[in-house]
C-alpha cells in the first residue's frame, strides 16, 4: 500500500476526504453526547420515570449519531478502492456495503423496538422504506427531474445532509439536558418524544441509502 500511488485530483479521492473528516467530526460529536447523557437519577422524589425517558432519549440520538459516523467511515472504502485504482474490488465492495448500511438500520429497528416500545412492524419497517425511499428518488425522480440531485460531487453533499441531522440531534441532546427538570418539558417529551424520534430516525435512514446510492454510482474519474 505505501507504494500505490493516487491521483489526488480524481473525484473519487476528495470524496473519500471529505468523507473522512465528517465521520471524524460525528464521532467526536457523538462522544461528546454519551460522555455527558447521565447515568443515574438524582434523588429528587418522584424523578425516576422522567430521569428514564430522559435517559432514554439522550441515548437513543447519541446511538443515531455512532451509526451515521459509522456507516460515513464504512462507505468511505469504496471511494479510497477507486482512487487507489483497485476498480474490481470497488464494484465487488458496493454491494458489501449495501449490506452493512442496511446493517446499521437493522440495529436502529432494535433500539426503536426496545427503548421506546415501537411496534414491532412499524419498527422493522424503518430499513425498508429507507431503501424504498432512497430507491424511488434515485431510479425515478432524480431521472425525471435531474435538478433534484447534486450537480457536483453527490456523495458530499449528502454526507453534509447527514451531517446536519447529527448537528440537529447535537442540538436536541443538549436542550433535553438543559431542560430536564420543567414540568412542562417532561410532559411534551413523554407525549411527543417518541413520535420525533421515529421521524428522525426515518429521515436519516433515507439519507443514508441516499449516500450509498451516491457513492455507489458515483462518476470515477473528472469529466
Amino acid at each position: 500500500m505505501a507504494g500505490v500511488s493516487v491521483n489526488r485530483q480524481t473525484p473519487a479521492f476528495q470524496t473519500m476526504i471529505g468523507m473522512l473528516l465528517i465521520a471524524y467530526i460525528v464521532f467526536t460529536g457523538t462522544a461528546m453526547m454519551f460522555a455527558s447523557t447521565p447515568g443515574r437519577p438524582s434523588p429528587t422524589k418522584g424523578e425516576d420515570e422522567n430521569f428514564a425517558r430522559l435517559q432514554r432519549f439522550s441515548i437513543s440520538i447519541a446511538m443515531l449519531g455512532y451509526g451515521v459516523g459509522v456507516s460515513i467511515a464504512w462507505l468511505t472504502l469504496r471511494p479510497l478502492l477507486v482512487a487507489i485504482e483497485l476498480t474490481e474490488l470497488a464494484k465487488a465492495f458496493t454491494w458489501v456495503l449495501l449490506v452493512t448500511t442496511i446493517a446499521v438500520c437493522a440495529r436502529w429497528v432494535l433500539f426503536l423496538y426496545r427503548l421506546f416500545e415501537t411496534r414491532r412492524v412499524a419498527a422493522n419497517l424503518l430499513p425498508v422504506l429507507g431503501l424504498g425511499f432512497a430507491s424511488a428518488y434515485y431510479l425515478i425522480l432524480r431521472e425525471a427531474y435531474p435538478q433534484l440531485w447534486p450537480a457536483g460531487n453527490a456523495p458530499l453533499t449528502i454526507v453534509m445532509i447527514l451531517f446536519g441531522i447529527v448537528v440537529i440531534g447535537f442540538g436536541t441532546h443538549s436542550m433535553m439536558l438543559t431542560s430536564y427538570g420543567s414540568d412542562a418539558f417532561n410532559a411534551r417529551l413523554a407525549t411527543y418524544g417518541h413520535r420525533i424520534t421515529l421521524a428522525y430516525y426515518t429521515a436519516a435512514t433515507g439519507a443514508l441509502f441516499l449516500l450509498w446510492f451516491a457513492v455507489a454510482f458515483a462518476p470515477e474519474r473528472n469529466s
